[in-house]
């Protein structure tokens, strides 16, 4: 190493270690740490592109802010999805690579973009949709740029998928952790995460995202990775129980299904062994206290608002079918559309991710985000098709478990509004990011020309 550099090195070693030593004598002890772990985290982001996009997730998932008041002024989620966006491009530039990853999916997803932001400046409430566009649907395209981009080789993916899981097996700790710990429960034995994920069901779609990769590793890892792993899914499974949702159960089921589809090849095997899983979790949850019919016969709370909630949406529908009500207007249109206000309840969500769409946006959301799942479950299939031909290991595991992970999350958000929440997006963008990366094109035209005709897809890459 050049002396100079061991000159430098050895000079802020030193001046760190001063600051450090003056911290812990005058301010406190625990500051010296808190110190190097800022300093170990500030390092790890500008070591890469892809680092500093996991920080960004890392932003959006942890939600440092709702733990820590005093950030809230930093705004950490602007600041570090421009941070990103800024270090993927000056990236590009210094290295001349100024073309971006195509994929099928790309259109599709700046067309979703554009009919939400169409159908909230129609709307019925421009300004509150405009705002929310802004502030919540910019940072769903800057990560589905830079997933797309970032995650797009083989090494990067499985490396992209361990940290989603990493911050995923976060959430399902933190919901355990409630669970036995704070008197903040919903329904009086539900626990969830914090701020945007403090509804249960969400949180269990959130644990969804990473939870059949998580048991996938476990069976194809070795060595100590196969012990992280195993310990990650009992995290996870546990923190599903934890939230105990219904949905997420559900979601769950249909993830595991699809883990299994490669391993067992008897159908009625796989079903016998999905089913005693989830009736095994189902007791350990106790779910069957949540019961969706009372002893009158009548649905509970839950299913009854749903009901209620979905014909609403589909009023909207009728009534702006082309671009909808407009975007992220659910809830102040619900009470014109309602058949009934539900249990005192003058606002709601649709609680289905394809209500809220098709409600918000009309066709022309809709046509784009059902593509997008489409796509999406089509390179998920092509992708365990070719696992089948690699050795077991975490990224076999990763090819095997994406169309599990989609199918857990779809299943999921079928009882949530989550349309327009990046969780379902990341999905989206890692399913071009690995077509990308493992040579699986997508072609919407190819594949509506295929269901026409009745010709099935091939399915091997």
């Amino acid at each position: 190493m050049d002396r100079a550099l061991k000159a430098l090195l050895t000079l802020v070693a030193a001046l760190g270690a001063g600051v450090s030593g003056w911290a812990m004598i005058a301010l406190h002890p625990a500051v010296p740490v808190a110190l190097m772990a800022a300093a170990a985290v500030g390092l790890f982001l500008v070591s890469s592109p892809l680092a500093m996009l996991v920080g960004f997730m890392g932003v959006l998932f942890v939600r440092p802010a709702e733990f820590v008041p005093a950030l809230e002024p930093l705004m950490l989620g602007k600041l570090t999805m421009l941070g990103a966006v800024a270090y993927f491009g000056i990236t590009k530039l210094i290295r001349r690579e100024m073309s971006l990853t195509s994929s099928g999916l790309n259109p599709f997803m700046l067309w979703l973009a554009v009919a939400a932001a169409i159908s909230g400046v129609l709307g019925t409430n421009p300004a509150m949709s405009t705002a929310r566009f802004t502030e919540v649907f910019v940072k769903i395209l800057a990560l589905y740029l830079l997933i797309v981009n970032l995650a797009n080789t083989p090494k990067r993916a499985v490396t992209f998928q361990v940290c989603l899981m990493a911050l995923v097996v976060f959430i399902a700790g933190y919901t355990i952790y409630m669970k036995y710990t704070s008197d903040a429960l919903v329904e009086g034995s539900r626990a969830a995460g914090i701020g945007m994920l403090g509804d249960p069901n969400d949180t269990a779609l959130t644990i969804l995202m990473a939870t059949p990769f998580a048991v996938a590793a476990a069976l194809d890892a070795r060595g100590l990775a196969r012990a992280g792993f195993m310990a990650a899914a009992f995290i996870l499974l546990a923190g599903i129980i934890s939230t105990q949702s219904r949905g997420g159960i559900l979601g769950l089921g249909a993830g595991l299904f699809f883990v299994l589809r490669g391993r067992i090849r008897s159908r009625a095997v796989r079903f016998v062994l999905v089913g005693t899983t989830l009736l095994g979790l189902l007791v350990a949850a106790g779910i069957g206290k949540r019961q969706g019919l009372d002893n009158g016969g009548k649905l509970d709370e839950s299913a009854e608002g749903r009901l209620i909630a979905w014909k609403a949406g589909m009023g909207m529908f009728r009534a702006h079918p082309l671009l909808g009500v407009g975007y992220e207007t659910f809830g102040d249109n619900f009470p014109m559309y309602a058949e009934a206000l539900p249990f005192d309840k003058h606002s709601m969500t649709a609680h289905n991710s394809f209500v809220l769409c098709i409600a918000e946006t009309g066709l022309f959301g809709t046509i784009p985000f059902l593509v997008l799942f489409a796509g999406a479950g089509l390179i998920g299939l092509r992708l365990a098709k070719s696992a089948e031909h690699t050795p077991p290991s975490v990224e076999r595991a990763m090819l095997q478990s994406y169309v599990g992970c989609l199918a857990a999350v779809t299943v999921s958000a079928f009882f949530l509004s989550q349309t327009w929440m990046w969780f379902i997006h990341i999905l989206f963008a890692q399913a071009a990011g690995l077509g990308r990366a493992y040579e699986i094109p997508f072609s919407a035209t190819g594949w509506l020309r295929a269901w026409l005709t009745r010709r099935p897809l091939a399915l091997a890459p």
